[in-house]
């Protein structure tokens, strides 16, 4: 009877370790996943962030070039007007 008490001790030790380390390996499994998960967000966020930072650059560069057509038509405005302004000088 002895004996059988031992083995039955014997086999409930060896299926709690074998849940333990189902447990573990669970456990080791689930972090990975979240690991995954982490970089993607990481990943998706730079995307994003880069994203914005083109289309911030797009913005700036055309509102550049805006500024500069508007002082060359403004430029080109005012010179015309002081050669009005000349001829009209020079007439009266």
């Amino acid at each position: 009877m002895m004996l059988e008490g031992v083995g039955s001790v014997s086999e409930a030790n060896e299926q709690r370790e074998q849940i333990l380390q189902n447990i573990r390996v669970d456990a080791t499994r689930q972090q990975a996943q979240m690991s995954l998960e982490k970089a993607e967000r990481h990943r998706r966020l730079d995307l994003l962030m880069s994203r914005q930072q083109l289309e911030t650059t797009a913005f700036q560069t055309q509102r550049a070039l805006a500024n500069e057509h508007s002082n060359r038509v403004l430029s080109s405005m005012f010179s015309k007007f002081s050669l009005i302004q000349k001829i009209i000088q020079g007439m009266g």
